[in-house]
């Protein structure tokens, strides 16, 4: 499992830092075990004004880095932790 640091301010630790954000409210809330498509796209992504496929760039990059799993057709899991240091 890959940790990352909350204190870091990069477009892609922001983006990671959001995600992990919905994976806890969909938690909260559903039995699912993924973050929708839909749902990274309006609330992940939405308010940072990328285009749909940078979006998906961005997810990509991040699957290959191993900080996410995409669920073909259906969301992507998690695979890192957020370490707080304040």
């Amino acid at each position: 499992m890959i940790t990352l640091s909350s204190e870091s301010s990069g477009l892609y630790t922001h983006l990671a830092l959001k995600l992990k954000q919905i994976e806890s409210a969909i938690k909260n809330n559903s039995k699912k075990s993924y973050i929708p498509f839909p749902l990274i796209f309006s609330k992940g992504f939405g308010a940072t004004g990328i285009s749909k496929n940078k979006m998906w760039e961005v997810l990509f990059l991040m699957k290959e880095f191993g900080l996410i799993e995409v669920i073909p057709f259906h969301g992507i899991r998690l695979k890192f932790e957020v370490k707080n240091e304040k």
